[in-house]
C-alpha cells in the first residue's frame, strides 16, 4: 500500500499506456509531417518509354506523378507545379538500365522513404515493360504480384492452421516478453527495498518481532501484489483507450487516404480477416490466462527469493550488483530460448525450457497458445513450485544472516557458509 499510494507509481501506471495509445498517433503525425515535402512528381519521358504503363501514386496520398511534354533539372527550380522531376534519358534500356540511369531530381533532398518508394514504382514499370516486349499484349491479363495461400496444419491436429501458428507466436512472444520484464523490474525492486530497510536499520526492530524469512516473503508479496495491481490497471486502461484510439485513428488515417481504394497486393483481403477472427475463436484464452497468472506468481516468488537474499547480503549497490549477476543470467537465457522455441514448439528447446524451474515462467506461457499437453504444464507446475520452497528456505538462511550484517562485503563463498550452516 506505500508502494501504490506514491506518485511515481500513478504516473508509471497511468502514463505508461497512454503512451502506448499515443504511439500510433505519433506516428502518424510524424509520417504525415514529412510526406509534403515532395508530393508532386513531373515525368519527363520525350522518349515515350513508359506510355504504355502507369506509376503508381503512393497509396496515402503524398506522392502524385503526372507525365509532361519536357522539364529538365534547370526548369525545376522556377517551376512552381511540380517538387521533383523524373527524367527518363532518350538512351534509356531496360536490359541495361545502370548505363544511362534515370534521373531523379527535386527542389529538396529526398529521404530515404521517397527514395525507397521511387525504386520500388520503377523497378515495377521496368518489369511490366519487359513482360509486353515478351508477350505483347498478352501482358496485360498476368499478375505477377499474386500472393500463394498455404495452410500449414499438423496431422493429428483437425484445429491447427496457419493463422493459429502466428497468433500463437505472437501471443506468446508478448507473454513471455511481459513476464521476462516483470520478474527483472520488480526483482530488482525487491532487491533494492530490503536494502533500503538494512541500510535504515528497520530491521534490526523488525527481526525482533516476525522471523526472518517470514520478513522476507511479505517483502516478496506486497511487492508481487503492486505488479499485478499495476498490470490490472493497464490491462483496463489499455483496453478502453483502445476502444476510444482505434475509431479516431482510423479517421485520422482516413483523411490522408486517397479518394480510390488500394489495388493489387496492397488491397486488405476479406478472407484475411475472417481467417484471423476464425483462429482467434479456436484459442483457449482461460487456459491462457490462468497459465499467465500462476507461472507470473511462480516466477515472480523464485527469482524474488533469490533478489531479496542478494539485498539483504550485500554492503551497497555495487556488491548486490555483481551478487545478482547469477540470478539475472538464467533470466535472460529463458528469453533468449523462448525466441528459439516459438520456431521449433515441439522441439527439445521447448520441452526442456518449459520443464526447468528456471525458464519455465518465461517459456511456458510463451507456448500455451500451441497448447502443450496437459501432463507436460502439470509437470512444470509442480517442479517449479517445488523448487521455489527450496529456493526459500535457502534463501531465508542468507536473509537471516545477510540482514543485520553491515560494512562487509559479502561474496558467494560466504553465502554458501550461511546456507550450509
Amino acid at each position: 500500500m506505500t508502494r501504490v499510494r506514491t506518485k511515481s507509481f500513478l504516473i508509471t501506471t497511468f502514463v505508461v499506456p497512454l503512451l502506448f495509445i499515443a504511439m500510433p498517433f505519433l506516428m502518424v503525425f510524424i509520417l504525415n509531417s514529412g510526406a509534403n515535402s515532395i508530393q508532386n512528381v513531373g515525368i519527363s519521358d520525350v522518349g515515350g518509354l513508359l506510355d504504355s504503363v502507369v506509376l503508381a501514386d503512393k497509396q496515402d496520398g503524398s506522392m502524385y506523378f503526372k507525365k509532361v511534354d519536357f522539364l529538365s533539372a534547370d526548369s525545376l527550380a522556377t517551376n512552381s507545379l511540380f517538387d521533383a522531376a523524373l527524367i527518363i534519358p532518350l538512351d534509356f534500356d531496360i536490359e541495361n538500365t545502370g548505363r544511362s540511369p534515370i534521373r531523379f531530381v527535386s527542389k529538396k533532398r529526398a529521404g530515404m522513404a521517397i527514395r525507397e518508394h521511387i525504386k520500388s514504382v520503377l523497378d515495377k514499370a521496368i518489369t511490366d515493360l519487359k513482360l509486353k516486349k515478351i508477350l505483347g499484349s498478352e501482358a496485360d491479363k498476368i499478375e505477377l504480384d499474386t500472393k500463394v495461400a498455404i495452410n500449414f496444419e499438423k496431422a493429428d491436429d483437425k484445429k491447427d492452421k496457419s493463422d493459429m501458428i502466428t497468433i500463437a507466436s505472437a501471443i506468446g512472444y508478448g507473454l513471455g516478453l511481459l513476464i521476462y520484464f516483470t520478474i527483472t523490474v520488480y526483482g530488482a525492486m525487491i532487491m533494492k527495498g530490503v536494502m533500503e530497510e538494512k541500510t535504515n536499520r528497520i530491521m534490526e526492530v523488525l527481526i525482533s518481532s516476525v522471523k526472518p524469512w517470514q520478513l522476507m516473503f511479505g517483502k516478496i508479496a506486497g511487492i508481487g501484489a503492486v505488479g499485478l495491481t499495476q498490470f490490472f490497471i493497464w490491462i483496463i486502461v489499455l483496453t478502453l483507450g483502445s476502444l476510444i484510439a482505434m475509431p479516431i485513428l482510423g479517421i485520422t488515417m482516413g483523411g490522408s487516404m486517397p479518394a480510390t481504394p488500394p489495388t493489387g497486393a496492397e488491397s486488405i483481403d476479406p478472407a484475411e480477416i475472417a481467417a484471423i477472427v476464425e483462429g482467434l475463436r479456436a484459442f483457449d484464452f482461460s487456459l491462457i490466462g490462468i497459465g499467465f497468472v500462476i507461472y507470473f506468481v511462480g516466477g515472480f516468488f523464485l527469482y524474488g527469493s533469490l533478489f531479496a537474499a542478494v539485498g539483504a547480503a550485500g554492503a551497497d549497490d555495487t556488491n548486490a550488483q555483481t551478487l545478482s549477476i547469477p540470478i539475472i543470467s538464467p533470466i535472460m537465457i529463458s528469453f533468449f530460448m523462448m525466441m528459439g522455441a516459438l520456431n521449433d514448439p515441439e522441439g527439445s528447446l521447448a520441452f526442456w525450457g518449459s520443464i526447468i524451474p528456471f525458464t519455465s515462467p518465461v517459456m511456458m506461457p510463451a507456448l500455451l497458445g500451441f497448447s502443450p499437453p496437459l501432463w507436460q504444464i502439470g509437470l512444470s507446475v509442480a517442479l517449479l513450485f517445488g523448487t521455489i520452497l527450496g529456493v526459500v528456505f535457502l534463501s531465508g538462511k542468507i536473509y537471516r544472516t545477510g540482514i543485520l550484517m553491515y560494512g562487509k562485503k559479502v561474496t558467494f563463498k560466504e553465502m554458501v557458509k550461511w546456507v550450509v550452516r
